[in-house]
């Protein structure tokens, strides 16, 4: 999996397989949560480590130039009081605020695969 953050959208590409195998099961709603913890959640994750690296001025060109970053900030700061631009995701942990960016979807996840709703889990 490859992601691309440069443009106006985070682009996820996949190998020609996996993205067939991802096309077939996105038709299916009850894969939604399984996808995203497979895709969308390292993605996010990837862009969150790569926003901590910028400086104000990469912040700036990229407020303007990036749909995604925008969106991405507002959501942080509206939802989590997280100001990426003033040093909000310093110390943060780049997987939890990727897995809060898009409603949680690991424990959806699990439980779709195991078959099982609603047991509190543990460390592994």
């Amino acid at each position: 999996m490859k992601v691309d953050g440069s443009g106006e959208k985070i682009v996820v590409q996949l190998p020609y397989n996996d993205y067939y195998s991802y096309k077939s099961l996105s038709q299916n709603p009850r894969f939604e949560t399984v996808l995203n913890a497979l895709t969308i959640v390292p993605a996010l994750v990837l862009v969150i480590e790569e926003i901590k690296r910028w400086d104000s001025e990469e912040m700036n060109r990229r407020g303007q130039d990036c749909g995604w970053f925008r969106s991405i900030r507002n959501v942080l700061l509206k939802e989590f009081d997280c100001d990426v631009e003033g040093g909000g995701l310093s110390g943060r942990d780049s997987m939890e605020l990727a897995q809060k960016l898009i409603g949680s979807p690991l424990p959806g996840a699990f439980a779709e695969l195991s078959g099982v709703e609603g047991i509190e889990g543990g460390k592994v």
